[in-house]
Parts: C-alpha cells; structure tokens; sequence
C-alpha cells in the first residue's frame, strides 16, 4: 500500500513537470523568442513563465510579431489586450482607378516662350514694347535735362543718347557746366568835345566876338546784357561768378540792375539775400515797400542785366 502512494506521487510529479514544459513559444520583433505561459496580462504587456518556473519581466504587446499576437489571441484573457496591436492583412486586390485625364489647353492663350532673353522677352509682347518705348523717351529726356543743365549742345547730347542711350548722359553729368565767355557790355563812351578856349588877350587889341563853346556831346547808354535758359545754366555758380555785386547786406556798386524773368512775372532785383544749390532768395522792389521772395533756378527763364539809368 505504501509502494502504491509513493508510485502515485511521482507519477503526479512526472506529469506536472511535462505540463510545465509543454509551454508555447513566442517570437519577438527583434528576432528573440520566449517559451512557456503568459500571465499577468494588462494594457502594458504580458509576463512570461518559463518552464522552470522563472517569469520573465513584463513584455510590451508590440514586441510580439503578428504571428504571435495571433497565437495569443485565442486566449480569452489575452485578447481583449492583443486585438488591438494585430494588423488584418487586406487579401482582395484594389481596383485600379482610371487614370486622370489631360488639361485641355485655353485656345487663345499666349504659350510662354522656353528660357527666352530678358530684351527679347520684351520685345515679344505689346506689354513689353511699351515698356521699351517708356525707357527711350525717359532716355532722351534725361539726354535734355543734362543738356540743359550743362549748357552743353542739345543736338549734341540727344543724339549720342539717341543711339547709345544711357553712358553719354553719364558722361555728360560728369563733366563740368560750360560757362561761355562773359559777353562784353557795350559802353559808349562820353566824347567830350574840347571847347575852343578863347583866345589870349592881346594887349592893345579891341574887342572881340564872343565864340560858342561846343557843347560836349551826349553819352550813349550801354546795352543791357542778357542771359537766356539753354545758352546759360542757371545755377549757383552762375550767380556768384557773374552777379557777385549783388551779394551783401548792403550794395556798394548799385551802377547795375536786374531783371529776374520766370514764365510768370517779372522781377526787379535789388540785391540776392541768400542761394542756395536749388533756389535762391532775392530782394524786390514792390511799389514803395521791399520784398523777400524765393526764387527756384528751374523756374528761371531769362535774365537781365541793365544799367541803373536805363529801367
């Protein structure tokens, strides 16, 4: 009877210990593999009971493969876990979708031309002609104001700009103003006749006629000198080199007067209060009463310059 239980005791053991080594094997994503149980499962993974009874630290579920999380799922306990991990591989084939069809092109739309040049690209649109057209005349007028402004030929100057536009008015804004020379102010001057002196008494002589003296003959006035836009460049250096008299508080040489010509009025200049590289202001006569007025050098069409006597 003793024989009996302690056969039947190991027959029990013998049978746990195969029960414990018939523990499934699972694959892991990094190419390892676990055998025995899994126990413990909960969102973060499972524990794996080895065969010898040693449990392995938690598993996460996505290291498991596909395979394995099938394998797992079967397990009721283990599936509400593993469902969500396992990927369902689609087997039916998708349709192919019809392909899209071409652009129709715009009829009446202008085809942009491949790579084309900056000037040729221009001159291929009516768009770009007139903006040609816009950059020659802005050429040839900046020709003229440098002209002007110069007091160089106009002909000159807008000619060369006229064919090679741009580099002559560089040139010619570099170069200095061309100030002619002075134009000589015609002054007659006075002829005065010697008198016939009377004669040297003669002791003993008689009387004698009295003789007429000649009286001296009349000064002619000197012309007034002008100065017109185009020929002159009306600009600061213009006034102090010609009109240097009519700088200071007080006139000394008043032998001279100016008229200030714009498209507008008429000036009588009495003397210039201040210049400027722009403008310049002056003083004028006004009836009895003086006044300051400013003067801009582009508003300025002629200039005179008469004698004091001659207004």
């Amino acid at each position: 009877m003793q024989r009996l239980g302690i056969t039947t005791l190991v027959a029990l053991v013998a049978l746990l210990w195969a029960g414990v080594g018939w523990g499934a094997v699972y694959r892991l994503t990094d190419g390892t593999t676990v055998e025995g149980d899994p126990v413990s499962p909960n969102e973060r993974g499972v524990v794996i009971r080895g065969p010898g009874g040693q449990y392995s630290s938690r598993i996460a579920w996505d290291r498991f493969t596909q395979e394995s999380l099938r394998e797992l799922a079967k397990d009721k306990k283990l599936a509400q876990f593993v469902e969500i991990y396992i990927i369902e591989e689609d087997q039916s084939e998708e349709q192919a979708r019809p392909p899209l069809p071409k652009p129709r092109p715009v009829e009446g739309r202008l085809s942009r031309p491949e790579n084309p040049a900056f000037w040729a690209g221009l001159a291929g649109s009516s768009i770009g002609l007139l903006i040609l057209f816009g950059l020659y005349a802005a050429n040839l007028y900046s020709a003229y104001e440098i002209a002007v402004y110069r007091a160089r030929p106009l002909a000159m100057v807008v000619g060369l700009a006229a064919i090679v536009p741009v580099i002559p008015q560089i040139i010619f804004l570099a170069l200095p103003t061309r100030i002619p020379k002075e134009e000589e102010q015609v002054g007659a001057a006075a002829e005065v006749a010697a008198g016939a002196g009377a004669a040297a008494p003669v002791v003993g002589a008689g009387l004698h006629l009295a003789q007429e003296t000649p009286a001296p003959a009349a000064t002619k006035p000197a012309e007034p000198t002008i100065f017109k836009r185009g020929e002159y460049a009306f600009n600061r250096r213009f006034f102090e080199t010609r009109f240097s008299s009519f700088f200071g508080m007080v006139r000394r040489d008043k032998s001279q007067v100016m008229i200030l010509k714009t498209a507008k009025q008429q000036y009588v200049v009495n003397r210039i209060t201040r210049i400027t590289a722009t403008d310049m202001h002056v003083e004028v006569q006004k009836g009895a009463a003086v006044e300051e007025i400013p003067v801009s050098f582009t508003e300025i069409v002629e200039v005179e310059l008469r004698p004091a006597g001659g207004r």
